[in-house]
């Protein structure tokens, strides 16, 4: 299987998941997101982790010629500086990134946004487009 079709496939499911998650859970994840920017062990321990499948990501996947490869692209690129921003920034860093999205119609964006991506992504990568 070719790695543009698998990396499809897996994000497509996971951003279509995600982004349903943050529709129909809003106020649980919004806690969740509130216990997170408290707990410095678990940002490191994520961090790393994040950071590790961030580097695994973009150094063997970088192709920005066509619209389904350049979301692949950037989502890798997108993984890699979430987790080194979990394990280089403050709890007040990490607290102001995160309060934008415990208000207003952002939140709901965000999720929209990986919904649609992740929608096209799995079409493509199952060939349904």
């Amino acid at each position: 299987m070719d790695i543009t079709i698998l990396f499809e496939k897996v994000f497509g499911i996971y951003l279509v998941l995600s982004g349903i998650l943050v529709l129909i859970q809003q106020e649980h994840m919004i806690s969740i997101g509130r216990m997170f920017g408290k707990d410095a062990a678990l940002r490191l321990s994520m961090g790393a982790l994040i950071t590790l499948g961030g580097l695994f990501m973009v150094l063997t996947y970088h192709d920005w010629t066509t619209t389904a490869t350049s979301i692949v692209t950037l989502v890798g690129w997108l993984v890699l500086v979430k987790g080194l921003t979990l394990l280089f920034a403050t709890d007040k860093q990490i607290n102001k990134l995160m309060a934008p999205f415990f208000k207003g119609p952002i939140y709901k964006v965000w999720g929209a946004a990986a919904l649609i991506a992740g929608l096209y992504l799995a079409a493509l990568g199952f060939g349904l487009l």
